[in-house]
């Protein structure tokens, strides 16, 4: 894997945590009425591993090292500044908005098509967050995307 692809998927993934526009929930236990809208690790000192991978095959795999360290794909090791933002990206996602009715079958669409899957694990490899990242809104202030498992997509 090239440098640039690595710069690429690390970059929107970063751009996430730009464009989601955040909000803090009044009632913490609400959210987890609704398990489609669990995108936020809510321990981010728990995440030991990131995969992300694009629909054409290409994947990337950080995973935690010894002193806070971060290594991709068992091989080079990851910019501190850029895991911690990847971190607090990861940590502090938020729904900004759904999208119209209309909207929804295009945004799926391409989600399927030219999305990012994101996947955050703990040391004993439990499933953290997982989802899709599709494009940006319409008016650039967030991101569509779909939790792993779901079908309905978010900005």
């Amino acid at each position: 894997m090239n440098r640039s692809t690595l710069g690429l998927l690390i970059a929107a993934l970063v751009a996430v945590a730009t464009l989601v526009f955040l909000r803090k929930q009044e009632n913490p236990d609400a959210q987890a009425q609704y398990p489609e809208r669990q995108f936020a690790v809510e321990q981010p000192q728990d995440i030991e591993r990131i995969f992300i991978a694009d629909l054409q095959g290409r994947t990337m795999n950080f995973k935690r090292g010894a002193q806070n360290s971060w290594i991709i794909n068992d091989t080079v090791k990851a910019s501190p500044a850029i895991m911690q933002e990847v971190i607090s990206a990861l940590s502090t996602l938020q729904i900004d908005h759904l999208p119209t009715k209309s909207a929804v079958p295009q945004i799926l669409e391409i989600i399927q098509s030219d999305g990012l899957k994101v996947s955050a694990f703990d040391a004993e490899g439990n499933t953290l967050t997982s989802f899709i990242l599709g494009s940006t809104s319409y008016d650039d202030r967030a991101t569509f995307a779909v939790v792993d498992g779901y079908s309905e997509p978010f900005a």
